[in-house]
């Protein structure tokens, strides 16, 4: 895929996602029970090679699952992700299980310690290949989401054009 084609890929998720947002009333921080909606970006590499960048919305207390397909052959997953955040006092502890068929026999788990708006990178060994999983997090309604979806509108606009 070209550079470009991927930048369009990526953007198109990241609209898809801003679109949701918008649609169903995920701004707001917690609800009744304090559970938080969260937002994630992430990176995933193979052997330093991008594999995906997927952003998710999820919250806190709940487990989060993402499978990529092939797209010719939709029954063979390429990933399998699956993620379970929790709040720990102003910050927040994410469990992250990742399994690649091909790379991984078995689900590699790391658990990444952060804070709203903070980066992480952990490199999970056991498979074939070294996994990098970079994950960054931000509360749903947060000036910081707000400014990256404005962001992800402004690039959108500049593509249309």
């Amino acid at each position: 895929m070209s550079a470009l084609f991927k930048t369009a890929l990526v953007l198109l998720l990241a609209s898809t996602v801003a679109l949701c947002v918008a649609c169903t009333g995920v701004f707001e921080r917690t609800d009744e029970k304090g559970i938080e909606k969260l937002f994630f970006a992430m990176r995933i590499e193979a052997a330093g090679q991008l594999v995906a960048r997927p952003h998710l919305l999820g919250e806190t207390d709940h487990r989060l699952s993402m499978k990529l397909v092939d797209p010719d052959h939709p029954e063979r997953t390429r990933l399998s992700l699956e993620m379970m955040p929790t709040r720990r006092g102003e910050d927040y502890s994410v469990q992250v299980g990742l399994l690649m068929p091909g790379v991984s026999q078995s689900p590699q788990v790391a658990t990444l310690e952060l804070a709203h708006g903070q980066e992480r990178k952990v490199r999970l060994l056991d498979g074939k290949a070294p996994l990098t999983v970079t994950l960054m997090l931000m509360r749903v309604d947060s000036p910081e989401f707000d400014a990256w979806l404005d962001l992800v509108r402004k690039e959108q606009e500049r593509m249309a054009t």
